[in-house]
């Protein structure tokens, strides 16, 4: 209880996290062409939490120059088509220094192409200079980072223009699928538990967070919360209505109980903490 003990309790949603336009978002994602059958699954399961990203990324940012680390282009796409961004740097992992061509089709006709720079935000400095973005996008990526994601907060901190967002998405593992999984024991309470196909070049989800340590993460790295909120995948609400109704008797929150938490932190004049939160990393 030592995280609960310095943050609120997980009180109600802070907002509606349908305003803004992520109706229009998510038909504006649809018009996107699935060139594999990897794609086509991406884009079916992932379009309303873009669309609710970017309708939160609306909300609290700035139009003007953005970075979206772990980059498979489709945010970038929305960012400069929907949401008027003049400049979007995507990134991914690689060696740092070197870079990848990357496209997106859309409308059957039109073609996206970004260079993608390639680094290791745990390990690397960031290839851009100190206050130079108003937005960085770093969603579903810090619940795959195995040594130090504040390492990864901390660059984002510097490449922040002052007054700069980053809006950043992760699975909230305090959801009340994940207390369904070990109340029922029949998982762990991780949304994505499973491992990766072996061989992939792509890590699973090392570790999952709940609310109030995204909270310190992003407050030990200079940044303000200044939004949040999470959304439920599929039917989960209702499907677990045993589990709302044992919250409650028990007086136990029911708030930011979705699957997918969503933060927006800005950066003020407050400097990144020395050192590392204990309850979280060992020291």
């Amino acid at each position: 209880m030592r995280l609960l003990d310095k943050f609120e309790r997980g009180g109600p949603e802070r907002v509606d996290p349908s305003a803004g336009r992520a109706a229009e978002i998510h038909a504006k994602f649809e018009q996107l062409q699935a060139a594999t059958n990897g794609e086509r699954v991406y884009l079916r399961q992932h379009g309303t939490r873009i669309a609710h990203t970017l309708a939160l990324v609306e909300r609290v940012a700035e139009r003007g120059e953005a970075i979206e680390l772990g980059s498979y282009l489709h945010m970038a796409w929305l960012l400069e088509k929907v949401l008027g961004y003049r400049e979007v740097h995507c990134a991914g992992f690689g060696p740092p220094g070197t870079s990848v061509t990357k496209s997106l089709c859309w409308d059957k006709e039109d073609t996206y192409t970004k260079e993608v720079d390639l680094f290791d935000v745990e390990g690397d400095a960031f290839p851009y200079p100190d206050g130079s973005v108003d937005l960085v996008l770093a969603c579903e990526l810090i619940e795959h980072l195995r040594n130090d994601p504040l390492r990864m907060l901390r660059e984002i901190h510097r490449v922040l223009r002052m007054g700069g967002v980053l809006v950043l998405t992760t699975p909230n593992c305090s959801s009340l699928t994940s207390l369904a999984n070990i109340l029922y024991q029949v998982s762990n309470p991780y949304v994505y538990s499973q491992y990766p196909p072996p061989g992939s070049a792509v890590a699973g989800h090392v570790r999952e967070y709940v609310p109030a340590e995204m909270r310190l993460l992003l407050q030990h790295a200079g940044l303000d919360v200044t939004e949040e909120f999470t959304l439920p995948v599929g039917d989960s609400q209702r499907e677990h209505f045993a589990i709302r109704s044992m919250l409650a008797t028990w007086g136990l929150p029911l708030g930011m109980r979705g699957e997918l938490y969503f933060a927006a932190a800005r950066k003020g004049g407050r400097p990144p903490a020395v050192g590392y939160p204990r309850s979280l990393f060992e020291t």
